[in-house]
């Protein structure tokens, strides 16, 4: 809820691909320190922050997506951005559960850190989308 209310703003000022890539890298930080820490207070620190992280990227990516979308295809766009999204949070945790399962049980935090990065740098080479 955080990160809703004030990197929404922030991402119409700053930019919004600036934003998603500073939030996804926080992202993979995060779940590293996670994968790692083992101390009560670090954890609490890095789950903040991974809630920061992951909060953030919805609103700056529907916010890039009305955007840059054409206008006949924001709806679709948008529609299937939130079904990616959900598809994500369903199978997700089937996928860390097996990782933990069969390696460690740091291998899901290191798995979406590594998944975040790519992410993140792939968010730099975005392109505006030219309408005719």
């Amino acid at each position: 809820i955080i990160s809703f209310i004030f990197l929404g703003a922030l991402s119409d000022r700053l930019g919004r691909k600036n934003i998603l890539f500073l939030t996804l890298c926080l992202s993979a930080i995060a779940s590293l320190g996670l994968a790692y820490f083992q101390e009560k207070l670090p954890l609490i620190i890095m789950g903040f922050i991974l809630g920061l992280g992951l909060g953030a990227p919805f609103p700056v990516t529907i916010a890039l997506i009305s955007d840059e979308a054409p206008p006949n295809e924001k709806g679709s766009a948008m529609g299937l951005f939130e079904t990616a999204s959900a598809a994500g949070q369903s199978i997700s945790p089937f996928i860390g559960g097996a990782l933990s399962e069969t390696l460690s049980l740091n291998s899901p935090f290191i798995l979406c850190c590594f998944m975040a990065f790519g992410c993140a740098f792939s968010s730099l080479f975005l392109k505006k989308r030219i309408s005719y």
